[in-house]
């Protein structure tokens, strides 16, 4: 079966996700955990792409980053290749570890990246595996503790932690007050739906895991993305550059 063509958007912002196959657990221990991220900060240096926030689930991750003028390819296929590879080694395992290939949502910035900030940032409670943002600020495994400023975070080698926090306010200590709020408001309810994005968002986000070309922002951004998505389709596949199929 043909692969969608993926958007590729230089310089902008993508949420990026990958499930394990079968929903068997990504991660066995901790040892896996600073392994992927060791292989994920690694190809950070070698794109000069950058990580605003992230999650290490169960059985999948959640990352949220800027990209240049390299494809996201060039950071994933090392990613995912590589700790599958690892992951089949120390546990003696064969055959694929994700289902497919990874998913990726072009995200607009400013109030629609301060939703995927925290859609982020809330993950490991909408799941359960905390139970209050209390509990989510030691929760070593996502990049909310070193948005608090948690200087023992394993986001601190890698994370862009000034550059996520300027969304949310001028100055470092107004920033950290108004994400809190922002989390804090999103958890008055039942923790399952803490930071859920709108239905439109939410939508895309299924159409990624599809493999469909994903937009969150407003429709002007939304339509703009999918023009020049169309026009570059269009001159990576002109008729001229492939005599052959003529």
């Amino acid at each position: 079966m043909p692969q969608f063509a993926r958007i590729e958007s230089p310089g902008s912002l993508f949420h990026i996700m990958a499930h394990s196959i079968e929903g068997k657990p990504m991660f066995i221990d901790d040892q896996d955990r600073l392994e992927f991220l060791s292989r994920f900060e690694k190809g950070l240096t070698e794109t000069g792409f950058l990580c605003y926030n992230w999650a290490l689930m169960g059985n999948h991750y959640h990352l949220f980053i800027r990209t240049n003028d390299k494809p996201l390819s060039k950071l994933m296929r090392g990613l995912n290749g590589g700790y599958a590879t690892y992951y089949n080694k120390r546990h003696d395992k064969n055959g694929c570890l994700f289902q497919g290939r990874f998913k990726s949502v072009l995200c607009q910035d400013q109030m629609y990246a301060v939703n995927m900030t925290k859609y982020i940032s809330l993950n490991p409670l909408r799941a359960g595996i905390v139970n209050s943002l209390e509990e989510l600020k030691n929760y070593e495994w996502c990049g909310h503790g070193f948005l608090l400023g948690d200087s023992n975070s394993h986001g601190k080698t890698f994370q862009k932690r000034e550059d996520c926090l300027r969304r949310f306010g001028d100055n470092e200590k107004d920033a950290i007050k108004a994400y809190l709020q922002f989390l804090v408001d999103d958890c008055k309810g039942d923790n399952k739906t803490a930071g859920l994005l709108s239905f439109n968002e939410t939508t895309e986000i299924k159409g990624s895991c599809k493999g469909w070309p994903a937009v969150i922002g407003d429709p002007d951004f939304a339509i703009d993305a999918l023009e020049r998505f169309k026009e570059s389709l269009h001159r990576k596949h002109r008729e001229a550059d492939y005599p052959y199929l003529l």
